[in-house]
């Protein structure tokens, strides 16, 4: 997803400045505007993804030493004598 959003972005960058430089200028400059702001949704998508997959891990983490810490509390080790 994050490759065809860079792809989309590119292709609105390229298209408004073919339009700047008058090349083709029946490529309407609006389209190339609309694909760049898609792409920008797009990467804040992924973006806000990423991070609530981060937290989602971490949360994870936490609640597997909570338990370890419990079950470590409950069941004390013998203490070794010498």
């Amino acid at each position: 997803m994050t490759v065809w959003a860079v792809i989309i972005f590119l292709m609105g960058l390229i298209a408004l400045i073919q339009y700047l430089s008058g090349t083709y200028t029946w490529f309407v400059p609006v389209w190339s505007v609309l694909l760049m702001f898609i792409s920008l949704a797009i990467f804040t998508r992924i973006s806000n993804r990423e991070k609530h997959g981060e937290k989602e891990v971490l949360k994870r983490k936490i609640e597997d030493l909570e338990r370890e810490l419990k079950a470590v509390t409950a069941n004390p080790a013998p203490k070794a004598s010498e």
